[in-house]
């Protein structure tokens, strides 16, 4: 039995060196060493980041929108428990791109006893707060000697970033 090569078995055999080299070069990869599984580590990104790259930019404009409270000033009278009564404060924020750039407190026919507390938590405020992200910022559990002015704008601060939801 006689085998010739025609143009038949010419293409069979090239297409066997086109698989076999195709796969050679799809298999290449880092293998750890360990029962042959390849590394699939990208750089230093994992998947979440390659994610958000892929992202189109009406995707990207739209999250920002979505995680973003707008700019402004937000001023609203709070009104809290403290021993023997209620205290109104007025809580003034001012944002922009999403960093409080300004926050004080004044306080609405406070009681002697609570001015130095009001007073004491307006004149700490701004270190704490200014230049920093509204949604994630970290106030102690009291600002100036008073826990319940604290309280109260950590309450006020969160409606805030609630509203933007």
């Amino acid at each position: 039995m006689e085998f010739k090569f025609g143009s038949g078995a010419a293409l069979v055999a090239v297409l066997i060196v086109f698989v076999f080299l195709f796969g050679c070069a799809a298999g290449q990869g880092a293998s750890d060493g360990k029962n042959g599984s390849k590394d699939t580590t990208i750089g230093a990104k994992d998947s979440k980041d390659i994610i958000a790259e892929n992202k189109s930019g009406s995707d990207k404009i739209n999250e920002t929108i979505k995680s973003a409270v707008a700019d402004g000033t937000y001023s609203d009278n709070v009104t809290y428990t403290r021993p023997n009564g209620n205290e109104i404060v007025e809580f003034s924020v001012t944002v922009k791109d999403g960093v409080v750039t300004n926050a004080s407190v004044k306080a609405q026919n406070p009681v002697p006893f609570s001015v130095k507390f009001i007073e004491g938590f307006n004149s700490e405020l701004p270190t704490l707060v200014v230049g920093k992200k509204i949604d994630s910022l970290d106030i102690p559990k009291q600002v100036g000697g008073s826990s319940l002015t604290t309280a109260a704008f950590k309450g006020y601060v969160q409606s805030i970033v609630d509203k933007k939801q």
